[in-house]
C-alpha cells in the first residue's frame, strides 16, 4: 500500500462526502450545506491510500483573541478515518501535517472540540491542551417565565445579519483573552447548519443593540441554547424572545465562563482544546493566564 497526505481538490467532493457519511450520523444534505457555505480545498487535508481518500480533517480559518488582539488560527473540524482503516495511526499523521501546514500559512494556534470526553486524551497526545471553558445553566420554562415577566418582546428580522451577529458576538461572548473569533462566513454557516436540523436563530434589538440566541430544535421537551449573545441590559428581552420563538419545557444555556444568566448560578466545564503552532505562541502566557476563554459555534 502507498499512502500520501495533501490538500483536497474540488473534484474530491464525492469521496469526502462518502467518507463523512461513513463516519458521522449526518444527512447528505447537511454535508452539501458544508460544501456550499464552508468548504475550500486549501482548508482540507486528506490522506490517501492507494489513491483513495481514507482519512480527512478540515482546518477552518478562525482567530484566537490575545491580549494584543486577534491572531490567525484554525479549527479542526470533521476529522475522520474510514472504519476499515482505524487503529493504524492515520489521524495522527494528519494531525502532524495539519500543524506543519497551519504554521506555514501563518496560524498561531490550532483549536478543536473533541466529539466526546474520551478523545481529550487522544488529542492531548498530539500536543493539545484543555483550554476553553463553557458555563451551563439549566432553567425550567416556568422559572424562565417568572424571570422575564416584565419583558414582552419578540424576534426581529435584521438586515446585514452576519455582520451584526459577528459584532454582537465579539462584544458580548468572545471578548475574553483566549476566545475564538469567528468570521461572518463561519457564523452564517453555523446559523444555516442549526436551522437545517430544526433549530432557530432568535434576535432582539433594543436601543440599537442586537442580541441573539442560536437555539437547537426542541427534543424531549428540551432546547439547547447553543450560543447566547447580548448585553446584560438585554438578557431579559432575549430570554422572552426565546420563550416565544422556541417553546420547550426546559432550556439549557451555554454561556461564557464569567457570565451568569439573570442572576442564576452556572456550572463551568472544559469545552475545547488548543495547541500553539509557533514559538511565539508557545512562549506566550495566554494558555496559563486566560481565565475565561470561550469557543462556541462548534457545530457539535
Amino acid at each position: 500500500m502507498t499512502s500520501s497526505i495533501g490538500y483536497a481538490e474540488w473534484s474530491s467532493r464525492q469521496e469526502i462526502t462518502d467518507l463523512w457519511l461513513s463516519c458521522f450520523a449526518e444527512r447528505k444534505a447537511a454535508v452539501d450545506l458544508f460544501f456550499t457555505h464552508s468548504f475550500h480545498p486549501k482548508n482540507t487535508l486528506v490522506l490517501r491510500i492507494d489513491g483513495l481518500i481514507t482519512a480527512m480533517l478540515h482546518m477552518l480559518p478562525g482567530e484566537i483573541l490575545t491580549e494584543t488582539g486577534p491572531v490567525p488560527a484554525h479549527y479542526i473540524y470533521a476529522a475522520a478515518t474510514a472504519p476499515a482503516f482505524r487503529g493504524q495511526g492515520l489521524m495522527g499523521q494528519l494531525m502532524v501535517r495539519a500543524e506543519q501546514e497551519g504554521a506555514a500559512r501563518g496560524d498561531h494556534y490550532a483549536f478543536l472540540l473533541p466529539a466526546d470526553t474520551g478523545l481529550y486524551g487522544f488529542y492531548g497526545k498530539h500536543g493539545f491542551t484543555r483550554f476553553f471553558k463553557t458555563a451551563f445553566c439549566e432553567v425550567l420554562r416556568h422559572e424562565l417565565e417568572s424571570m422575564v415577566t416584565a419583558c414582552g418582546t419578540h424576534a426581529h428580522n435584521v438586515a446585514s445579519l452576519p455582520q451584526l451577529l459577528k459584532a454582537t458576538r465579539d462584544t458580548y461572548v468572545a471578548s475574553s483573552p483566549g476566545s475564538a473569533i469567528w468570521s461572518e462566513q463561519a457564523i452564517d454557516y453555523a446559523v444555516r447548519y442549526t436551522a437545517f436540523y430544526g433549530g432557530r436563530l432568535v434576535t432582539v434589538q433594543t436601543d440599537g443593540r442586537l442580541g441573539y440566541a442560536l437555539c437547537s430544535a426542541t427534543y424531549a421537551g428540551q432546547c439547547e441554547v447553543l450560543e447566547f449573545a447580548a448585553s446584560p441590559r438585554d438578557e431579559e428581552h432575549l430570554c422572552a424572545a426565546i420563550l416565544q420563538a422556541v417553546p420547550a419545557e426546559n432550556y439549557r444555556f451555554r454561556l461564557s465562563k464569567d457570565r451568569a444568566l439573570l442572576g442564576r448560578s452556572v456550572r463551568s466545564t472544559d469545552f475545547g482544546m488548543v495547541k500553539p503552532l509557533t514559538p511565539a505562541a508557545a512562549r506566550s502566557s495566554l494558555l496559563q493566564q486566560a481565565s475565561a476563554p470561550y469557543l462556541g459555534l462548534t457545530l457539535d
